[in-house]
């Protein structure tokens, strides 16, 4: 247990600090921050997906070890460890299947290595060299520490490549109907991406002094008796937003109800630079077709102010015109309200299919889904 919980532990500090120093970099570049926001979470979304599948799984283990540990003790509601055991179980379908994720590693990887941002074909052809050649049988003196744990992850690799160049190679482009085989390579590729990152941490940890804490664990004899348990002090639910330390309180009805009315103009505040991103972006693509570009969004509203102002202000009275205080007062207030109208049928249109535009970034990001109606 907890030499997997070390592993994931160290794979997920490796993408965190990825996705940091691809947001800065592209900073650095001049990117605006909620467009680099996007980027670099796109750049490592295999390696979100990558976590995802293992961190649930090593939980279910963990839980598991722990209900085998505990006895009968362990399934019973009265031990600490039964609802551990019931609540790590969603884990594994919720934020996209665990299934899905695996496919979704592959099919990503595979996509990339289309579009020549990823280098496959490389090393698969040079293991398929090295796979036909003499081997070499000799050492190459005395091992130092971590050499043989080198060596097996080199290995792993090249069995991934080996066995993904194999089946690329006897499928083509039918390769994404045998899920079988993408899901083994899934499980190949989470492996050696989580046995490098421990690897990694293990090879730094040579080089660094890191401090060691200890503290006394409670016998399982201790923990499963009822009676005999130690009682310990109710501790505080604490939690760390944006870095400060917010601690929940019990709120009255007015209250919860004054603030489920504000969350999402305060979610939208804070997701401005995110929600000024996603909406550039589609700007661009609604209006990459058309001359003007971006700028027709303005100019057709003008057009229509003024297309309306003289034609129900002029040319074509329409009943209780004569009632207005001047020529273009009807013709605004004609324009007024096709501005709502056509504003709630754009909302009434787009609304249903959200979730289906956004779908990657909802199911490959950690993605604030409550911002999509702002957006």
């Amino acid at each position: 247990m907890t030499a997997k919980t070390f592993a994931c532990d160290s794979a997920l500090y490796r993408a965190g600090q990825n996705i940091d120093d691809a947001y800065n970099a592209f900073i650095a570049g001049g990117m605006q921050p909620g467009e680099a926001r996007l980027k670099s979470l796109e750049e490592f979304a295999i390696e979100c997906a990558i976590l995802k599948v293992h961190g649930s799984e090593v939980l279910d283990y963990v839980v598991d070890e722990a209900v085998q540990i505990f006895g009968g003790m362990g399934y019973s509601a009265e031990g600490p460890v039964e609802r551990g055991y019931r609540d790590a179980r969603i884990n594994r379908i919720f934020e996209g299947t665990n299934e899905i994720n695996r496919l979704l590693t592959i099919d990503m990887l595979l996509k990339r290595a289309m579009k020549g941002r990823l280098d496959l074909m490389g090393p698969a052809m040079a293991v398929a060299k090295e796979l036909t050649s003499i081997p070499d049988f000799g050492s190459n003196g005395e091992e130092k520490l971590l050499d043989k744990e080198k060596k097996v992850l080199r290995n792993l690799k090249k069995a991934g490549l080996m066995v993904s160049g194999a089946a690329v190679q006897k499928y083509m482009q039918k390769i994404g109907d045998e899920q079988e085989i993408l899901m083994n390579l899934a499980d190949m590729l989470i492996e050696g991406y989580i046995a490098e990152s421990a690897l990694l941490r293990a090879t730094l940890a040579r080089h660094a002094s890191f401090p060691v804490l200890y503290r006394r664990v409670p016998s399982i004899v201790s923990m499963t008796d009822i009676k005999n348990r130690p009682q310990l002090p109710a501790a505080r639910v604490m939690h760390i937003v944006d870095g400060k330390t917010v601690e929940p309180r019990n709120y009255n009805a007015l209250e919860r109800l004054v603030r489920f009315l504000i969350r999402p103009f305060t979610e939208g505040w804070h997701h401005r630079d995110l929600i000024a991103a996603i909406l550039r972006r589609e700007l661009r693509e609604r209006f990459s077709g058309s001359m003007a570009g971006w700028v027709w969004a303005v100019t057709a509203p003008l057009i229509s102010l003024v297309t309306y102002t003289l034609v129900f202000g002029g040319s074509a009275k329409l009943p209780n015109n004569a009632d207005s205080s001047s020529s273009i007062d009807y013709a605004l207030f004609i324009f007024g309200g096709l501005v709502a109208f056509n504003f709630f049928t754009e909302m009434a249109y787009r609304a249903p299919s959200l979730l289906h535009e956004y779908a990657h970034y909802i199911k490959q990001t950690m993605f604030p889904a409550e911002m999509l109606p702002i957006i």
